[in-house]
């Protein structure tokens, strides 16, 4: 599953927008991903501009 690197997210919410799965939210400025949800297509790793997401 993707991981968000706190010190690294902005909370643009980039991420947010592509996720076809709707597993991520905005919480506190910063990208949560929901484990129940993602299906570790990664398509948030390679949209992060800041590098804040891993897969």
């Amino acid at each position: 599953m993707a991981t968000v690197v706190k010190g690294l997210c902005q909370g643009c919410g980039i991420c947010l927008q592509i996720c076809p799965r709707k597993a991520i939210s905005i919480n506190s400025a910063q990208a949560v991903i929901d484990p129940q949800i993602c299906d570790d297509c990664e398509e948030c790793v390679f949209a992060c501009p800041n590098g804040a997401i891993s897969g």
